[in-house]
């Protein structure tokens, strides 16, 4: 399983949300660029950007952060928050992006949409956001009455076949993922690249997430707050195994 180090961007900060809630918000450095070259330090492979404002905005605000972020560190870069066209796509893959992660337009706009992901199937990570089961856009702050697994059914007919996943209640809190709901959608999508996100506090979330059959985990909270070590996230991550087991 892959682990994706998040770094939450706020007015050019790192910062982390509650909930997905903008006045929750509790910065962690001022600095992007210096945490994204501690975590690729510390051993992570991959990192997971995401423009706050951008998905609040719904244009990209912090494009230059992103750029920057990529240009410090050798490890591939996924991001989103903001992207809503062509163009918007094309500026993040000039900036080095390796995926650009969609959310809203697929629930907003599905014809657009549809045609991004017809050509850029291998470079989109389609974003299914809940809250309870219901779908969230808008940087979480619009609620839907579409069903995730719907949408998740929708947008594998378009080529997209990676999905990040996020029960928007656990985000934040420290408490666990949504694992019932990660083991239904595994259930119901044997065959997509599935990427939880939400609750993880420990090795432990890690490797039952792993046991579940997800693909990828985004870790956040944990990391900034000290819980979870890179160390010891990677070592579950990719042993499946509980550090010291």
């Amino acid at each position: 399983m892959k682990l994706f180090p998040a770094i939450d961007l706020q007015n050019g900060r790192c910062v982390r949300l509650e909930q997905g809630n903008y006045e929750r918000s509790t910065v962690y450095s001022e600095d992007p660029v210096e945490v994204a070259q501690n975590l690729e330090a510390q051993g992570a492979e991959v990192l997971h950007v995401v423009d706050l404002d951008g998905a609040r905005e719904e244009r990209l605000v912090q494009l230059d952060v992103v750029r920057a972020i990529v240009g410090a560190v050798r490890i591939p870069v996924q991001a989103g928050g903001g992207f809503r066209s062509a163009d918007d796509l094309e500026q993040g893959f000039r900036a080095g992006l390796w995926r650009i992660v969609l959310g809203s337009l697929m629930l907003e706009d599905p014809k657009s949409a549809a045609r991004l992901a017809r050509k850029y199937p291998a470079q989109l990570v389609a974003a299914v956001d809940v809250f309870g089961l219901r779908v969230r856009s808008k940087g979480w702050l619009d609620e839907s009455s579409t069903d995730p697994q719907v949408l998740i059914s929708g947008i594998k007919e378009w080529g997209i076949d990676a999905f990040l996943c996020t029960e928007i209640s656990k985000d934040g809190m420290l408490d666990g993922p949504a694992f019932q709901w990660y083991e239904k959608l595994r259930r119901n999508n044997p065959s997509v690249e599935l990427m939880a996100a939400g609750g993880v506090s420990s090795a432990e979330d890690i490797v039952k997430l792993a046991e579940i059959g997800v693909d990828g985990v985004i870790v956040g909270k944990a990391l900034s707050e000290g819980n979870l070590t890179m160390e010891d996230a990677l070592r579950a991550a990719m042993t499946e195994e509980l550090p010291g087991s």
